[in-house]
């Protein structure tokens, strides 16, 4: 496997550096290398001053940001879809996962928009999950996935949340709970004693 590839699968990016995206990657540089991430954002001034206080690079482009990981993290607002979808949607690949985190956009219509091929993953963090205290709903749709790249999307968000709120309870995968619904396998996190309901993300 070329350099390049290899990068490729070890490498998760962020297209859009808002509060929910910065607390995510936070989050995974506890336990990750900043090398493991690249990232883009609307201003250069917010990358450079992102890149300084994290270590995490920043791409020259969403286009290169999209060609260099296994997973992309779309933390946009969906005012902005049209224009990142224009830049990506010609280098994305089957083998890449489009992990959403926008409201009020089903799967569906974001497969619709970027290409049916494209795996989309639907994920709901709110916003106590800022602060570590909250919660994420996580819906895969219908595409398939392995039981590995589920671990890994769900270790993404296992970062936002604080253990030991629901210890003893019984756990689905990666210490999630796990119900049907709608015929759609939904994941959700709970946070802690403060966030003790369960939000269902509707895909």
């Amino acid at each position: 496997m070329q350099n390049k590839e290899v990068l490729k699968w070890l490498r998760s990016v962020f297209i859009g550096m808002g509060n929910m995206g910065l607390a995510i990657l936070h989050g995974l540089l506890k336990t990750c290398e900043p090398g493991r991430f690249i990232f883009t954002a609307a201003h250069a001034e917010k990358m450079a001053a992102v890149t300084e206080a994290t270590g995490v690079p920043h791409a020259e482009s969403n286009r290169a940001c999209a060609q260099s990981c296994k997973y992309l993290i779309l933390a946009v607002k969906p005012q902005y879809f049209d224009v990142v979808f224009d830049e990506i949607r010609e280098v994305l690949e089957e083998d890449q996962v489009v992990i959403s985190l926008a409201p009020g956009q089903t799967i569906s219509s974001l497969k619709e928009r970027l290409g049916d091929e494209i795996r989309v993953v639907r994920a709901m963090p709110n916003t106590p999950a800022m602060l570590g205290a909250g919660m994420t709903g996580i819906a895969f749709g219908t595409d398939p996935f392995t039981e590995e790249e589920k671990e890994q999307i769900c270790a993404v968000f296992k970062k936002l949340w604080r253990r030991g709120a629901d210890r003893g309870e019984p756990d689905g995968g990666c210490g999630l709970r796990q119900r049907l619904l709608s015929g759609l396998c939904i994941h959700v996190y709970r946070g802690t004693g403060r966030q003790r309901r369960e939000i269902w993300a509707s895909p």
